[in-house]
């Protein structure tokens, strides 16, 4: 998804996977690509980002996802109702995790996803 994102768009993503090599079962897996490909669209549609950093920390037991882009960022408490971030934050709650964002105006956002694997 990073690679067909960044070959149709001018935005560059950078993707670090840390950890455990072992899959998340397919209902996280799934959860989790359509948070990130959530998170990527809105950078391209809204943010106008340039650049997106995503790193992942896989344990054993917890799983951190990390999502940063360097665009135009937003007013997290007045957008909190917006369909996308809902969409985010409710397949965050599915899998048991918290999600945490943090942006301000011409400063790009963060999001950080954490779960815990036996929990989910």
């Amino acid at each position: 998804m990073c690679y067909s994102i960044s070959e149709s768009s001018s935005l560059k993503i950078n993707y670090e996977w840390n950890g455990d090599a072992q899959r998340l079962d397919f209902s996280q897996e799934l959860a989790l690509y359509r948070i990130i490909k959530e998170i990527l669209v809105n950078a391209v549609k809204h943010a106008e980002a340039t650049t997106i950093t995503i790193n992942i920390e896989n344990t054993t037991d917890t799983f951190k996802l990390f999502v940063k882009d360097d665009g135009k960022g937003f007013d997290v408490e007045t957008t909190q109702k917006d369909a996308g971030l809902r969409n985010i934050k409710d397949r965050t709650l599915i899998l048991g995790g918290k999600v945490y964002i943090s942006s301000e105006m011409h400063s790009g956002t963060t999001i950080q996803i954490d779960f815990n694997k036996q929990n989910s």
